[in-house]
């Protein structure tokens, strides 16, 4: 939720992409994210502890408050090793970290991942940011 008041000044839409919905705009679901069931609020409390907007008399700063913001919405669609591996990989040469919460508790071994997010992954760490 790039609207947010303590997110969009750190926005940049041109790194943001919704594999949900196939457009640029990867806004989540606007029900009350007391409604947990319901909601799609995960990201923006995410992206505000990571880069909301510093002494702006909000009563809240990120850790890093002069980042970068891009949004990668996934969870909510038909997720495929493509769509995770599109994710993993979304402009890779722009965006520094990749903040990855995609639920339920998995050890690793109940959702693993398939050859194509983990090859994006190694991709990421080999030849993003230009190596």
């Amino acid at each position: 939720q790039h609207t947010h008041h303590s997110l969009p000044h750190n926005y940049d839409p041109t790194l943001s992409i919704d594999l949900v919905d196939h457009d640029g705009e990867p806004a989540p679901l606007l029900n009350p994210c007391f409604l947990v069931a319901l909601a799609d609020c995960h990201g923006t409390s995410v992206g505000g502890v990571a880069a909301a907007a510093g002494n702006n008399m909000l009563g809240v700063t990120g850790a890093g408050f002069d980042a970068t913001l891009a949004g990668i919405r996934l969870l909510g669609a038909n997720q495929t090793d493509m769509t995770e591996a599109t994710a993993l990989s979304h402009m890779n040469q722009a965006i520094d970290i990749y903040n990855n919460s995609w639920g339920p508790p998995d050890d690793g071994d109940v959702y693993p991942l398939g050859p194509l997010p983990l090859a994006a992954m190694q991709n990421g760490v080999t030849s993003g940011r230009n190596g």
